[in-house]
């Protein structure tokens, strides 16, 4: 009781509430430089003690550990750039037709006559933009990308982002004067309820308010940061607030529901679940949720950062 109030009294509040999680653990996975009760009254146990509850070890038990290696090792498969990227996956494009009408156009296509579309596709947020390579479209007027489009994407951006996608006909030496014609756009909105999911979505083209001009299939999504990732890797020794922004955004990723469900322990994972569509949707809706505590917890200190995440892993 001596020591407990001793410690109490020198130690900032999150740093012994985080001793006694450590302490109370029935299983203790490390010990601070091989200190021992027997020590308290050495003189440098206070100090050993600060360094080791600075860091954020002391709230890890050995599962705890095993399952932050395991998010850590996700980046296997996942292009993390400097900054936070947009990736919109182009799939497929169907029944496309009409493309925009220029003056010229009549004439070039007596001369030559008709011939299949050559389609690709821009993708545009706030200012940034990309494209595909051009493909050939079938007779039906359909065409097979597979291509993923990235744009670097601003922090402030990530809860909610308009993505315009817009489909070209390719039209060779023309275009350098007139550029390509336009054969149809649409409008997709990423927000948090695409976090930790990989949803295909089919989007129709339009042009001018016409009729639809034909369909695009794609899935979007955005990817961390590398130091969301060394942030993780280095964990022993960031603060909370850190921890949790980066873990957010990893998991915010794609296919970070996932990568939830692979870091279950081997025997949870083996029992399997009744309803894997009503986890997932549990865990999806963890993660919006995940992602909206830590924004607001930047810059926040371990004790108000503990207080929030313990709250958010109870409603788990």
């Amino acid at each position: 009781r001596r020591m407990l109030g001793m410690l109490r009294a020198n130690l900032p509040k999150s740093y012994f509430w985080k001793g006694a999680r450590f302490l109370l653990r029935k299983q203790v996975s490390v010990a601070p430089q091989g200190l021992s009760f027997e020590q308290t009254h050495s003189p440098r146990f206070l100090e050993v003690v600060m360094d080791f509850l600075a860091g954020s070890l002391a709230l890890c038990s050995v599962d705890d550990e095993a399952a932050l290696e395991g998010v850590v090792s996700l980046s296997e498969g996942f292009s993390a750039g400097e900054h936070g990227q947009l990736e919109v996956e182009i799939l497929t494009i169907r029944g496309i037709r009409d493309p925009e009408y220029r003056v010229g156009d009549l004439t070039a296509r007596l001369l030559r006559g008709p011939r299949p579309l050559s389609p690709y596709v821009k993708v545009t947020c706030s200012g940034a933009s990309s494209s595909t390579s051009i493909r050939t479209t079938s007779k039906s007027g359909s065409a097979k990308f597979d291509e993923i489009v990235k744009l670097r994407l601003d922090s402030t951006l990530f809860d909610r982002c308009h993505v315009d996608v817009c489909v070209f006909d390719a039209c060779g030496p023309q275009s350098v004067l007139r550029g390509d014609p336009l054969i149809g756009q649409a409008t997709l909105e990423v927000t948090k309820n695409h976090f930790g999911t990989s949803t295909i979505q089919t989007l129709q083209l339009t042009r001018g308010g016409e009729k639809c001009h034909g369909t695009v299939e794609l899935r979007a999504g955005v990817r961390a940061r590398q130091d969301d990732y060394r942030i993780l890797a280095s964990a022993r020794s960031q603060s909370l607030s850190e921890i949790a922004a980066s873990l957010a955004a990893v998991l915010s990723q794609p296919k970070g529901v996932d990568a939830l469900l692979r870091s279950r322990p081997s025997l949870l994972a083996a029992a399997g679940c009744a309803d894997d569509s009503a986890l997932r949707r549990t865990l999806q809706a963890w993660v919006v949720r995940l992602s909206t505590e830590a924004r607001g917890l930047a810059g926040s200190d371990d004790e108000a950062a503990l207080d929030v995440m313990a709250r958010l892993l109870r409603s788990a």
